[in-house]
């Protein structure tokens, strides 16, 4: 084997060595963008859901099957309100 040889070898050691780096590194980054994501994504349709579920429960504020139950629903539907707890009546 002559000396052109060896630096062909060593040449190919190297190129194949930068290119093995590379997609290690660009696999590490799509794991990382998928599970990023993911998250992302499972957080939302859980606040959709949450969303969906008070729209829900603030259409039956005041409802109820016996109007004569409640003296003023207009007025009495909602017991307590801030923006931490919201107290209501319904049926």
């Amino acid at each position: 084997m002559g000396f052109g040889v060896l630096i062909d070898i060593a040449g190919s050691v190297i190129l194949g060595g930068i290119l093995m780096l590379t997609l290690f590194r660009m696999n590490d980054n799509a794991t990382k963008n998928t599970y990023n994501f993911s998250g992302e994504l499972i957080l939302q349709e859980n606040l959709v859901t949450t969303v969906e579920v008070i729209e829900y429960d603030f259409r039956k504020i005041g409802y109820c099957e016996d109007p004569s139950q409640l003296p003023h629903p207009e007025e009495d539907a909602i017991l307590y309100a801030d923006p931490g707890k919201i107290e209501f009546y319904t049926d």
